[in-house]
Order: C-alpha cells, then structure tokens, then sequence
C-alpha cells in the first residue's frame, strides 16, 4: 500500500539516518580517495600544489584488468541430472553476461574498486524486458560505494538485517514505474547536486528481513512513499479486498460488488496442463493429494456388482399395495484417492539481491581498503617536493649590478647605449646568473614513487616498461607472475564477487523466469547447440509428494574459461601441443578441424571459416571412396598413412606396441613374412611354411591377385590404393568394407587375411 506519510516512513528514514551518520566517515573517505585519483592539487594544510605528478592514477591504471571471470557451476550431489542441469546454468550465465554491457561495467567497476576501496552489483528483474516469447528478464547494475550505506556495526552482507541503497532518477520514470506524483520531491542534498532543469530526484530502497526469512523492500522519495512490500520476493496477484476473489482482467468491480483491490502474495501456482520437461518427463497438471507423508483419501459412491458375474446389481421396488414398481440400482460406498490440481511452489531466493567486490579485505570495513591510501603519504610528499622544485625554477635567472643612482632602460634593442659619468661605474655594471640546484628533489621525487610502486606491489614489468634486470625471455615471464602474485588477493576478491553475483542471477532466473529460455552452447565435439534453462526441470519430488527446487550448486568461476588473459600464451601453448600431436596426426583433416575447433572458441580471427573449410575438406575426402566403404563406418583418428615401394610394408600394416612391450623387428615382420607379403601383393603363390610363419592358415598360400584385364581383377596398384584407405578404419570396419567390395572371392580373401595378420600382431 502506498501513502505518503505514517509510522512506516518515519521508521525507516530512522534507520536510514541512524545508517547513514554511522558511514559518514567512511563517505568522506571515498570523496578524498576519488579526489586523488583525479590529481587534486590540495596538499595536507589546505595549500594548492603547483605541479602534480599523478602517479596513484598511473599505477592504478597499471592494474586494471579487463577479463571478465566465466561462470563455473557445481553440483553438490553429482548425479547426471545435476551434471547437466550444471552445465545448462553455465550456458545460461554466459550468455546472460554477454547480453548486458558487462564490458562497460567491469571497465568502471575496476577503477571503482582500487580507487574506493570496493563496489557492489545489483540484480533486479525488470519485467520490461520482453520478446515474442519470454515475459521480463535480468538487469545487473553497478553500484557506486557512494550509493550504498550497509546497517550499521555489521560487517559481513548475509548477516545483515538491513541495508540501503540511494539513486538519483528522473521524476516521470519514478511516476510510470510506481504510479504516484513525486513532482514535489527532489535531490538529497546528501546524496547529489541538484540540477538546474529539476527533472530528478533521489530515490532511497531499504531492503530488510521479514519475519519468514524472507525479503521485504521500503522504498521512498523525499515524503513519498514508493515500495512498501513485506513479502517481496513473493508472486502477487491482485483479489478483492472483501471477498479475496482474483480480479478478473479488465474488471474493475468484483462479483460482490467491492470496488477494492489489494496485493496477495501467491505460493503457489495450480498447473492448468501437462508440464513436458528437457528430458522427457512429465509433471501431470493432476495429481494425487499427500498430507503428513499419506494419500488423502475420499468417498464415492459406485453401483455394487455381482462378484461372481460381474453384472450390476439392482434392487426391485415395490408400491404400497406391494406391487412391483421397478428396478433401482443398489450403490455403495468406497474410497479413493483424492485427486487435485498439481501444485509447483514459487522459488524464492532468500538472500539481498547485491553482490559486494572488495579490492583487500579490511577489518571492520564492508567494503576493503584502497589504494589511494596506500600511495596517500607519497603522493603528497611528492607533490610538495615538485611545488618546491617548479618554485625554484621560476625563481632562477639573471640578475644586473649597477651603481644606485644610474637610469638603465632595459628594451628589445640590440643596442642600448647606457650613460656612465666616470670608469668606476663601468666596473659596477655586471649580470649575475642565479641557477638553484633541483637534482636531490628529483630524486627524493623518484624514490617516493619507487616507494608507491613497492606499496603496492608493481613492477617495471607488470607496467610493460623496459626492465634491464630481465636477462631472458623466462626472466621475465617469472617477474610478471611474481608481480602477478602480489595482486593475487584482489583478483581472488574480484573472482568471489563474480561467484556471489552468479548465484543471484540464477536464483533470480529461478524464481521468476516463467517461460523456457534458449542459449547457444557447444556441445562436446566443440559444435554450436541449443541449450534450453526451463526452471520446471529443477523441480523435484519428495516422498511426502511435495514438489521443490534443487538450487544445491556451488557457484564459483573457470579462470580457463576465456582467452582475454594470456591469449598469446595460450596460442602458443595451443600450437605447440598441435604439432605434438595432442590432437592427433596434424596430417590428418580431422586433427586440423579439432584444432580450429579450439581456436574457434578463443574468437581467433577467420578461425569459424576455417572450420567450415576443413569441414568440407573431410566430407569432399570421405565422398572420394565408394558408398559401401564409407556407409556405417568410422575412421579411426591420428594414423599417418603413407605408402611405400616395392611391396614394404605400410605404417597401418605395423603391429601396435603395447606398453611395456618392445616393437618386433624390421617392423613386426621377420624376413619370410616380409617376402610373403611381397608374394601376396604380386599375385605369387605362398608356400605353407611361409604362410605358417605370418600366423596365417596354410589355405592362406591360395592364387594371388589375378592378371589384369580379367573380370573382377585388380592391379598391384589398385590392390595397395585399396589397403591404404582400408588402414585408415578399425578392423571390424574393414572387414565389413572387403563384404562389400565389386572384387572376386580370391581378393577378398587375400585383403581379409593381411587386415587379419596385423591384428593378430
């Protein structure tokens, strides 16, 4: 309900002002901080410097990081479901975080963080946000410290009862989104400056603990009351205030006749339908109704049967002169379950809708410490030191002796004549250069920024700057991730405030997220799919029959999930392992398509071309063989396949060595194997010694490759060409190619025995 004055108003802005005088130190604090980042020229005393060497800004841009941490989702109880509904969350956050400007807020919320001391996001679920197919959507916005006043004496978000959020708004966007005038109200004083046009006004929300541990929100401008909702997380629908009907849509007067209406919230909602989810199960929109862990039962009435014919039973009636009337069915009465309308509960999040970033943890403090402070004292002795220095060297020049009583015009001449009455006079006219030594400033200047630099844990390296104490390449890859170690704190910090914020945005997602939301993914092969977050598949079923939601993941963020950190060591390190052959052959089109794949979720450039190039490239080969040999068949990946003269054997012809085992000789064959190959390929007969020794039956010295020009014959040639390409398939797979292949018996069986020979090898 909303009004403009009363006991709830007066209660809050209490709160509030109790709060806000308690973080007043704190306020000023972050103006002074944000001030010397700007290159205040004030010095401790209430002086002006004249020459500012801003520094605190050079090093605090130096740290600036633009990776924004990718989401990484656990379940606590790792089933296949949760493993999937997992990575549907990941899907969803990152294209979430894609969708905002994220970009823009992470750029503001660095500097934010390391000049003020911290920052916080807030999450809101803004129903504005509409498509064709999907009612509201998620909005993140950045809070500045300024605009956040925590309950005072406590330290920690989650164990506060209260918290207070101040923004400044435009007056027409206040009026269309909670229906009141605030034409009077304007800008606290407190917060911002007012403007000239009088268009804006502060806008100041307390959200607080209800009595059900849930979220309740008190919202107000100057004396108008905006939000005034004990239950806000909760569904509302909005009943009569007389009877509690639902008001239907477009009536303003209830069926008793009230014209009141009031906001309800709504646990639950009754489904009208089926509910189909991802993996094919189904909540039936009825079902059976469970109190206490049991089955409500209900009684009905049934026309009793005959047990033994099973027909219905009827009872004859008879009037009052004891004359047959007719037959009436004989009923009785049994029980049942009772059947209802399915009811899903509406999820609520239960926790403030605001995620804090600290830049170093600091005791007693909501937010952390800056690094403002830190440089504070050396920014100010150096700015001293330099008005000292820039004071000296205005004051530096010539200077002209001369007897008192003579007149000297001093002019742009280059001569000027000058009248003397005696020679004593000529010997008092001299110039006096006055030079004022600066050098021990300047490096008193350099050893505070040194100092600075030391504080704070930055290196020439870290700045990119020419380090002559790097000897090598590894010498300084080691000063940047020492350097990188000292900041390790602040990147921990940001990372679990990105962890907090992910949670939120699911929660929210959750909670109010009515309609499936679909998502690009990829899928393990590293090919673009659909992946669909429906809040019906995190909806589970106890065995009391209560239906609730699974939120146990673990939220925290993949610091390999992106390439803007490292990215040309991470190119490096993918070449490299390429032509180790971490993908398999680099000969092989499908070990090519596998790496692109990689580059192509790094957002190398023209890396989705060469993709479909190599794509192409697999299918155009796998076309080039008949359609028997390639139908139901897989390639096996990563062998090379090259071919050799005079019969030698072939890689795929080669027996595997297993671990621990030694490669036989000469390539898995002894001299008389190696001739019984050659004698296979050439068409010569085998003899049964020759073909004992390859492990071969001894039928298997049958008639070699025919003469060509015979039907059904092959050539040498064409022989060869045939057990290179079968090499390329598992075993099974060729054996079912050869079945297929318009060759005579005889071919067939000699192709049979040499796949059969490196097998048994």
């Amino acid at each position: 309900m909303k009004r403009n004055s009363g006991a709830r108003l007066m209660e809050f802005r209490q709160k509030y002002e109790t709060a806000y005088a308690a973080y007043g130190k704190q306020r000023e604090a972050f103006f002074r901080r944000r001030a010397q980042y700007e290159g205040d020229h004030t010095i401790c005393g209430g002086k002006d410097a004249d020459v500012v060497w801003n520094f605190t800004m050079e090093l605090i841009e130096s740290q600036i990081d633009s990776y924004i941490p990718q989401p990484k989702v656990t379940p606590k109880r790792p089933t296949e479901k949760n493993k999937r509904l997992a990575a549907v969350i990941e899907d969803m956050l990152k294209n979430e975080i894609d969708r905002m400007p994220f970009e823009y807020l992470n750029d503001e919320d660095e500097r934010t963080v390391k000049t003020l001391g911290g920052s916080a996001y807030l999450v809101e679920w803004d129903n504005a946000l509409r498509t064709h197919d999907a009612v509201g959507g998620l909005n993140v916005r950045l809070l500045d410290p300024t605009e956040f006043v925590p309950q005072e004496g406590v330290y920690f978000l989650p164990y506060m009862d209260y918290l207070f959020l101040m923004f400044e708004d435009t007056k027409e966007r206040i009026s269309e989104r909670y229906g009141v005038d605030v034409s009077n109200e304007g800008v606290d004083p407190q917060v911002g400056e007012q403007t000239l046009s009088n268009d804006t006004c502060t806008q100041v929300v307390c959200y607080y603990r209800n009595k059900n541990g849930g979220l309740g929100c008190f919202s107000w401008a100057g004396n108008t009351v905006l939000i005034d909702d004990e239950d806000y997380e909760a569904r509302k629908d909005k009943v009569c205030a007389e009877c509690g009907r639902t008001k239907p849509p477009c009536e303003d007067i209830c069926v008793c006749g009230s014209t009141k209406w009031e906001q309800r919230s709504r646990k639950y909602e009754e489904l009208k339908e089926d509910i189909v989810r991802s993996d094919g199960t189904v909540i039936p929109a009825v079902s059976p109704v469970m109190e206490d862990g049991a089955y409500v039962m209900e009684e009905y009435e049934e026309q009793a049967k005959d047990p033994e014919t099973g027909l219905p039973v009827y009872e004859r009636q008879f009037d009052e002169l004891g004359l047959p009337i007719g037959d009436e069915p004989v009923m009785q009465v049994k029980q049942r379950v009772r059947q209802a309308a399915t009811k899903i509960p509406y999820y609520y999040p239960r926790r403030f809708p605001v995620a804090v970033r600290k830049n170093v943890s600091a005791r007693g403090q909501v937010l952390g410490d800056s690094d403002c402070d830190a440089v504070r004292d050396f920014q100010t002795a150096a700015n001293k030191l330099l008005t000292k220095v820039n004071k000296k060297l205005l004051g530096a020049g010539s200077y002209l002796t001369k007897p008192k009583n003579m007149d000297i015009t001093l002019s742009d001449e280059d001569v000027k004549p000058i009248n003397i009455t005696s020679p004593d006079q000529l010997s008092m006219l001299k110039s006096i250069t006055m030079n004022f030594d600066v050098g021990q400033d300047l490096n008193s200047v350099q050893q505070y920024y040194q100092m600075a630099k030391s504080t704070l844990g930055i290196t020439d390296t870290f700045q990119g700057k020419p380090d002559p104490t790097a000897a090598s390449g590894r010498a300084k890859e080691a000063q940047i991730a020492q350097a990188a170690g000292r900041q390790n704190s602040k990147q921990v910090m940001k990372n679990t405030a990105y962890a907090e914020l992910y949670e939120i945005m699911f929660k929210f997602m959750l909670a109010y997220a009515d309609e499936p939301r679909a998502y690009a993914s990829r899928n393990e092969q590293g090919e673009p799919e659909e992946s669909v977050f429906n809040r019906y598949d995190f909806l589970e079923q106890d065995e009391a029959g209560n239906w609730y939601y699974e939120d146990g993941f673990l939220f925290s963020v993949d610091e390999n999930g992106t390439a803007q950190r490292n990215r040309q060591f991470i190119l490096e390190d993918l070449r490299t392992d390429f032509g180790l052959g971490a993908y398999g052959n680099p000969q092989d089109p499908r070990s090519m398509l596998r790496y692109w794949r990689v580059k192509e979720g790094l957002n190398y450039p023209n890396a989705k071309q060469m993709v479909k190039e190599w794509q192409q490239e697999i299918e155009r080969q796998e076309g080039a063989l008949p359609e028997s040999m390639i139908q139901g068949t897989a390639p096996r990946q990563g062998l090379s396949m090259s071919a050799s003269d005079g019969g030698a054997m072939r890689e795929w012809e080669q027996p595997i060595a297993l671990p621990n085992e030694d490669p036989a000789p000469n390539g898995g064959m002894t001299p008389e194997e190696e001739a019984q190959a050659a004698a296979i390929l050439h068409g010569a007969e085998a003899q049964p010694e020759q073909a004992g020794a390859m492990g071969l039956p001894e039928e298997a010295a049958g008639p070699g490759v025919q003469e060509p020009g015979t039907e059904g014959s092959m050539t040498e040639e064409e022989m060869r060409e045939v057990l290179e390409q079968l090499g390329a398939f598992e075993p099974e797979a060729a054996m079912q190619m050869i079945e297929n292949m318009p060759i005579s018996e005889e071919e067939k069986e000699i192709l049979r025995k040499i796949i059969q020979a490196g097998v048994e090898h």
